[in-house]
């Protein structure tokens, strides 16, 4: 079942945002640094705090297994809304987006529907919101997650490149 976060999931939830920062951190210790469960709570109210985000959860039994974390941003000609993230580059038609920040379902219960069903309820948040788009990011280095995002229906606008200057 899909549910919204709540205060009371804070030792859950930065449970599960820990093992997805760990991941990233492993795959790219050059961007992330190693997770703190105790500053992942304090991001977690404070992301709970913010009308624009939100956090829902899918949970089996009682047990949450998978969160998904998402945001509405919009572009500066629409910011007759106070509080949304607002994009300036003014090269954009007027639009509202819901940005999926992340995603992530315990190991154990993969490929059995449950990122689809947040996927699924983030995008009825979307429509909720008034969004035109759902987009979101994902490293290369995740095959999975974007082999999933293709199976959803996302298709690639953008690609970030990086070189690292010595």
């Amino acid at each position: 079942m899909v549910r919204e976060a709540t205060l009371t999931d804070s030792d859950v939830v930065s449970g599960l945002m820990e093992r997805l920062y760990y991941m990233q951190y492993v795959a790219r210790p050059d961007i992330y640094r190693a997770p703190n469960k105790q500053l992942l709570k304090s991001i977690f109210e404070k992301i709970l705090s913010d009308r624009c985000a939100k956090i829902f959860l899918y949970e089996i039994g009682g047990d949450v297994i998978g969160f998904c974390r998402c945001q509405v941003d919009c572009n500066v000609a629409l910011n007759d809304t106070p509080g949304y993230v607002v994009s300036y580059d003014i090269r954009y038609i007027n639009e509202k987006w819901l940005t999926i920040e992340e995603i992530f379902v315990v190991e154990a219960f993969r490929k059995i529907g449950v990122g689809r069903k947040l996927f699924e309820r983030a995008k009825v948040y979307a429509k909720e919101c008034g969004a035109t788009k759902l987009e979101l990011s994902v490293w290369h280095f995740n095959e999975g997650a974007r082999q999933f995002y293709e199976r959803m229906g996302m298709t690639v606008r953008t690609r970030d490149m990086e070189l690292t200057i010595e």
